[in-house]
């Protein structure tokens, strides 16, 4: 993959046409590397007002690609990936829902164990993509989806696939044929949303014309 990206641990975002200045913010309970454990609160704001707010909590990678929820000394030079554990959607005016800013019910449940299982297996996909690269290299390529951890999952288990090896494959393919285009990843899956297709639908299309993948 072709860049790498990680996780900061304060940030702060404004997004322009919402009516709102820091529309999205996430911050750190301190400002030094995070460690197993702890949290990371993002909360989205319009016009001032907290419309949602998520908690994640922070895992330490282990050299055996496993996710360790507790702070141990060994664990402090580790790569460290947060995973969302809650999130609260609070209710908004009238002209807020009308305009589909954000609608409650139509975001994914939120099921920690569910989605640290998915980062281990991706991890374990990557590893086995990337024989030579460390466990920090490793951790570095999630950032390359150009899409969360949770929205990945998402993405997942409405692809059509049948192993999440499979999905690495589609996304390294995507980066081989695109070498030069820092979000190929991002775009492919943007273009299969407007296409209404799964990225098994769009493999089998791509077999069927004949074109070699």
């Amino acid at each position: 993959m072709k860049k790498l990206a990680i996780l900061a641990t304060a940030m702060a975002f404004t997004l322009s046409g919402c009516g709102g200045d820091d529309a999205y913010i996430a911050e750190d309970n301190t400002n030094t590397q995070p460690k197993a454990g702890d949290p990371l609160y993002v909360t989205t704001k319009v016009d001032g007002q907290e419309v949602i707010k998520e908690t994640y909590k922070y895992y330490a990678l282990n050299d055996s690609g496993r996710l360790v929820a507790e702070a141990k000394p060994e664990y402090d030079s580790a790569p460290h990936i947060a995973i969302m554990h809650s999130r609260k959607v609070t209710s908004m005016p009238v002209v807020y829902k009308n305009a589909m800013l954000v609608q409650a019910n139509s975001l994914p449940e939120v099921n920690a164990a569910l989605i640290s299982a998915f980062t281990e297996d991706l991890i374990a996909a990557l590893r086995a993509h990337y024989p030579n690269l460390s466990m920090h290299e490793i951790a570095l390529q999630l950032g390359d989806f150009d899409q969360s951890i949770e929205d990945l999952h998402l993405e997942y288990e409405e692809s059509g696939l049948s192993s999440v090896k499979e999905m690495v494959e589609f996304y390294e393919t995507i980066d081989k044929h695109f070498p030069n285009h820092a979000n190929a990843e991002g775009d492919a899956d943007h273009f299969l949303d407007l296409c209404g297709l799964s990225i098994y639908q769009f493999i089998n299309q791509i077999h069927a014309s004949g074109v070699t993948w």
